[in-house]
């Protein structure tokens, strides 16, 4: 993917965000973000999801939102008859927020992008796998899944995929997974993701 621009459109939502080769639908209807869209669609097709901070008090001149995202690409876009649009945003690189422009009527974020640091890859392989294996146990123990997603498992060929892709889909709490979109190290993040299941196992 080619290197992200300096700063990218927001839409501040709550419990909401996206993660890297993740899939995010989304209903656009209020006119700033109509306009955000529009001006999207017409340059690079990307925004980032501000996921609001409940525990940030609203600033003048930055939205309560954590620090870090996800720059998504607007992989296909549906305008209605009355204005509004429903879209499909497929996260690509995790970001942190670096200062904040509301001279438009949506907030423009000066981004920075956050690479993943692996220094331990056999470790990492190995928590990876734990984190499956977890996953794997959750569904012979009758976790209603869908099909696509069971079979997107097989597919996974990185810790990092395994990372991502399983905190997206099966911590459902956006609150929950948030932490992991600001760890850099594959290993932390894969030790986060692994005692996050552990507290959402379902019953035996």
């Amino acid at each position: 993917m080619p290197n992200l621009p300096d700063s990218l459109p927001v839409i501040v939502l709550e419990k909401c965000n996206v993660f890297p080769k993740g899939l995010l639908p989304l209903y656009i209807f209020e006119p700033r973000y109509r306009e955000m869209l529009a001006e999207a669609l017409a340059g690079d097709r990307m925004i980032c999801v501000g996921t609001v901070d409940p525990n940030q008090l609203p600033e003048l001149d930055a939205p309560p939102v954590f620090p870090t995202s996800t720059a998504g690409l607007i992989r296909a876009c549906i305008e209605n008859d009355d204005g509004t649009s429903h879209l499909i945003l497929e996260g690509r690189k995790r970001v942190r927020f670096l200062d904040w422009d509301n001279s438009r009527p949506y907030w423009q974020a000066g981004i920075e992008t956050l690479p993943t640091r692996d220094e331990d890859p056999l470790c990492s392989a190995k928590l990876a796998g734990k984190a499956l294996e977890l996953v794997r146990g959750f569904i012979a123990r009758g976790l209603e899944i869908n099909e696509p997603l069971v079979g997107h498992l097989d597919s996974l060929s990185t810790p990092e995929e395994i990372a991502d892709f399983l905190a997206y889909h099966f911590l459902a709490n956006p609150l929950d997974r948030q932490p992991l979109l600001g760890m850099t190290d594959l290993a932390e993040r894969l030790e986060f993701l692994i005692a996050r299941l552990g507290v959402l196992a379902p019953d035996s």
